[in-house]
């Protein structure tokens, strides 16, 4: 498949691996942990619009810490398929116009649910703390004058920038410690 961007399952996206992967067609046997990490590390949060760096992949931490521990696994990988589809972290104004968009990333949420046992219906505190965490982002990564409260089950939380190698190794190991737990339990 050197070199092949194209195929009966549609175009591919090169993986850093070298592997493809088609966002069109997802397989969830073609999707590799430290590919995602390494995506996820590199891609820019709200598209860049922070005061530094910020990664979907350390976004993605964060809400993880903030649910229970039956739905980190589900939290860590709730915007996994950003990283996937090749139209990285849209902004939702702009994503809600688009429904292209969602579906792709409908499909790539499906087989990473299936690849790692995740339930396809995000878990309401999951949702919850996602929307906490973008008011932790916003206190922590803008200068802008309408920042919304933190609540308190939050407020110790920082979101640093951490730098993308940094923010994939941390999202890694993280993945890999939730799926030794579900593995062991």
């Amino acid at each position: 498949m050197t070199g092949l961007m194209n195929s009966d399952r549609g175009p591919s996206i090169r993986m850093p691996s070298s592997a493809h992967f088609f966002p069109f067609d997802p397989n969830p046997d073609e999707i590799d942990a430290v590919d995602l990490a390494h995506i996820l590390g590199q891609t820019r949060r709200w598209n860049g619009a922070c005061k530094r760096f910020y990664s979907v992949a350390e976004h993605s931490k964060l809400v993880a810490f903030a649910v229970a521990p039956e739905h980190r696994l589900q939290a860590l990988l709730h915007d996994a398929p950003e990283a996937l589809s090749g139209f990285g972290d849209v902004p939702t104004p702009i994503k809600r116009k688009m429904p292209q968009v969602a579906e792709i990333e409908d499909k790539i949420w499906k087989a990473i649910c299936d690849k790692w046992g995740v339930a396809y219906e995000m878990h309401s505190s999951v949702k919850a703390a996602d929307r906490m965490i973008l008011a932790v982002e916003i206190r922590d990564l803008t200068d802008w004058d309408d920042k919304p409260h933190v609540f308190a089950q939050v407020s110790q939380l920082r979101a640093e920038g951490l730098t993308p190698s940094i923010a994939a190794r941390d999202f890694l190991c993280d993945l890999n410690a939730e799926l030794e737990i579900r593995e062991a339990g």
